[in-house]
């Protein structure tokens, strides 16, 4: 079934509209995927299926025939190659994450190193006592990182 669109803008609007989030909750859970906020491509299978059960009175009685079944493997076949591309891009992301939040840690540990050997020269207390705390902030974060690890 080919739908031809009279106002495609105004549908893509509608579309939009439609995929917002129903749900009262915070912006950090509506965007987390919590299952409130929908696709454009889930709202047109849901309005295309719905459509087609409205036209037919019998719509339940669907004959199995070879185009349909390939249909439905090929649809199967897309669905679990979109869940792959979407989980490697997750594995991604995480892996620039944890690249650009190791970066920087170094970066804060060495600041933190300079600090403390230009407050040992000068022997001014007060910045190797903040120098400390640096390298005590960094040695924690790092800590809990190995935990996390071994666990």
């Amino acid at each position: 079934m080919h739908l031809v669109c009279l106002y495609p803008n105004a549908s893509k609007v509608i579309m939009a509209v439609l995929s917002f989030s129903h749900g009262s909750g915070d912006v950090k859970r509506i965007l987390t995927n919590d299952g409130t906020s929908l696709l454009e491509r889930t709202l047109n299978a849901i309005i295309t299926i719905k459509s087609c059960f409205r036209n037919d009175s019998k719509s339940y009685v669907i004959p199995a025939t070879n185009v349909l079944l390939k249909m439905a493997q090929n649809a199967h076949k897309h669905y679990t190659g979109n869940l792959l591309a979407e989980e490697e891009i997750a594995i991604k992301i995480k892996e620039k994450n944890n690249f650009l939040k190791q970066k920087l840690q170094r970066k804060f540990f060495k600041e933190a190193n300079e600090k403390l050997k230009k407050a040992l020269t000068h022997k001014n207390f007060q910045e190797v006592e903040l120098a400390k705390a640096m390298l005590q902030g960094v040695n924690f974060v790092w800590e809990e990182q190995d935990q996390r690890q071994n666990s």
